[in-house]
């Protein structure tokens, strides 16, 4: 029976597709920066900041703008910025003893609002729009103080855990629980520094079970190497779900590696506990301007006797600033579950 329901977890894992793609710490590890250059966010994702917009313009394109070109920088006016994804898929499955499936679809319309109506506080919106209705996913206030390098926010927001990945499908990410589908109301005490990252947070619970979860996550930023860990605790009715991950990223000349290894333990569920493992390596091979190779490598152990494997290859084309195109396949193996192999190509507009 438990080996049945780790590989029904499995197939839905993976039958969602290759995830939504929302951030790009490889980018960060490339130029050195903390994520906050390119994102509202400190902890990166979302919305793009003034400088995040013309990076994406005038670097990460195979066409950039020229030097005199006005770039886009999502200012609307005094205070008010917006931003926004749409991305549409196309996908197809094998799996071992199943008929194979092709599918297209919409995977993303979202749309951010920022209104500052002071210097140091910031409101901030982030709303899907597409598939399925409109979906608030983040919606809180941030304060700023001590010249900056402290914050306070409030309200519905992603919990910091690990690497931001790009991926939510990713076992790091899908098995954590802790990704861009799981946001959850709660109060964050941050500090920003250059090179130091810190975020306490008390929060309901993102995994949708009645108590109080407490996560702290905190990252060392060198110009050609980070590396950080997150822990995270909710206590519920049923029991605990106690995390921990340790985190990091390096480049080697146009390569810029992530890696993350984690462990859960989880004893919430009902006449049920489970132990698991997790592990992820990945290289980005910026080889030209708008050309980006990724390959990735994971793992996962539970104590119920599985093991899975996944690898990835994905090719990522941004032809023009805003605009990228992503192709790819990933096979996820193992004992004790089907093989399963994706092959996909997005279409991903942003600004």
């Amino acid at each position: 029976m438990k080996t049945s329901r780790v590989t029904l977890t499995l197939l839905i894992v993976i039958s969602l597709g290759m995830g939504v793609a929302k951030a790009e710490p490889w980018i960060a590890v490339k130029t050195g920066y903390n994520c906050s250059m390119c994102h509202t966010n400190p902890n990166g994702g979302g919305m793009r900041t003034e400088f995040g917009n013309a990076w994406a313009q005038m670097n990460m394109s195979a066409r950039p703008i020229s030097d005199d070109s006005k770039p886009w920088s999502g200012l609307l006016g005094p205070g008010l910025r917006i931003g926004g994804n749409v991305r549409a898929d196309t996908t197809y499955h094998t799996i071992d003893g199943q008929e194979d499936r092709a599918d297209m679809a919409l995977s993303e319309g979202r749309v951010y609002l920022q209104i500052q109506p002071l210097p140091d506080l910031e409101i901030y919106f982030d709303q899907r729009i597409a598939p399925g209705g409109s979906l608030n996913r983040e919606a809180y206030a941030r304060h700023w103080f001590g010249e900056r390098q402290w914050y306070i926010a409030a309200g519905r927001m992603y919990l910091p855990y690990g690497l931001r990945l790009e991926d939510d499908s990713a076992f790091v990410k899908q098995i954590s629980g802790l990704n861009f589908t799981t946001p959850d109301t709660a109060v964050l005490l941050g500090r920003e520094a250059r090179q130091w990252n810190l975020q306490l947070v008390v929060s309901e619970g993102a995994q949708s079970l009645r108590g109080k979860a407490l996560t702290a996550r905190a990252e060392f930023v060198h110009s050609a190497w980070r590396g950080g860990a997150s822990i995270h605790s909710n206590q519920t009715d049923f029991g605990e779900r106690n995390m921990l991950s340790v985190f990091g990223g390096f480049r080697t000349g146009n390569i810029g590696w992530l890696a993350e290894i984690g462990r859960v333990e989880d004893t919430s569920l009902p006449d049920q506990s489970q132990e698991h493992d997790i592990g992820l390596l990945e290289a980005n091979w910026f080889w030209r301007d708008g050309h980006n190779l990724k390959l990735t490598t994971e793992l996962w152990q539970s104590d119920m006797g599985s093991t899975s494997r996944r690898q990835s290859m994905v090719w990522e084309y941004t032809p023009w600033p805003f605009t990228q195109i992503r192709v790819g396949g990933r096979v996820l193996s193992g004992r004790d579950i089907q093989e399963h192999e994706l092959l996909f190509l997005q279409l991903h507009a942003f600004f």
